[in-house]
């Protein structure tokens, strides 16, 4: 992306001047970024046809005509890379916009004989529209699984439940919004959790036991309430920016001897 960036600005504010000077129109000149865009465009045709070259090849009620269809469409797409890549070899800065216009000549021709195949244009938008939601589904579980659920923080008051200050149990504690919070039984220091995206889930026995589980083992059997306790190293996710100081029930996670 930075080099990407660098080249445009170098052609912005260089490459036109001593075209310019020329007396040269700009618009006789393509654009690095349309030629990437050009190749993207010949990459995911490809990619859709060889997906549905696929699935009809595995379907028992395959269609011999429309496969022919494919196989000839596609063979023409990997050919038109083929001379895509031939003409992106070329020497010459900036590159002259009629270079490619053959290329962009049998772009159009392959896209217009698809769409005037109705059965073979509606497996291309099916392909298409199945990759999206796919696409989205990935987005969906990806966002899924670093969101935290909001919920309600139950009320507790210093004081509340036993002293802490008389005990170095393993404990965990919960803040919705933050990351989680562990007490290092080395240091006998609350610590954030350093994945950073542990956060407060709706909490039942059993996310608060796998929890404990995750920080100090699978030798944790059970937990218990246990604590009100102010604690001081409450962080945003991905434990970013300042400390945050509140106080949350904490919970003992209790070991097998």
């Amino acid at each position: 992306m930075l080099l990407t960036r660098i080249l445009v600005i170098f052609f912005l504010f260089f490459g036109p001047l001593p075209l310019l000077a020329q007396g040269t129109p700009l618009k006789n000149y393509t654009h690095p970024l349309d030629l990437q865009r050009d190749q993207k465009n010949i990459d995911r045709m490809i990619q859709n046809l060889e997906e549905n070259l696929k699935k009809i090849s595995e379907s028992k009620d395959s269609s011999n005509s429309l496969k022919n269809r494919i196989n000839e469409i596609l063979k023409k797409c990997k050919e038109l890379k083929e001379k895509k890549k031939n003409l992106d070899k070329q020497p010459g800065w900036p590159i002259p916009l009629d270079r490619y216009d053959g290329i962009r000549e049998e772009w159009k021709l392959i896209n217009e004989s698809i769409a005037d195949d109705t059965e073979l244009s509606n497996k291309i938008h099916e392909q298409r529209e199945n990759k999206k939601n796919s696409n989205n589904e990935k987005k969906r579980a990806t966002v899924k699984k670093t969101r935290w659920k909001r919920g309600t923080d139950e009320k507790c008051e210093e004081g509340d439940g036993v002293n802490p200050k008389h005990y170095t149990s393993p404990r965990v504690a919960f803040w919705y919004g933050k990351v989680n919070q562990y007490y290092d039984i080395e240091t006998y220091e609350w610590r954030s959790d350093p994945d950073g995206v542990s956060g407060a889930k709706i909490r039942d026995n059993n996310v608060i036991l796998s929890y404990c589980k995750s920080i100090y083992g699978d030798q944790v059997i059970a937990f218990e309430k246990f604590a009100c306790e102010e604690i001081t190293s409450w962080k945003k996710q991905n434990n970013w920016g300042e400390d945050f100081t509140a106080s949350k029930w904490s919970y003992k996670c209790i070991i097998s001897n």
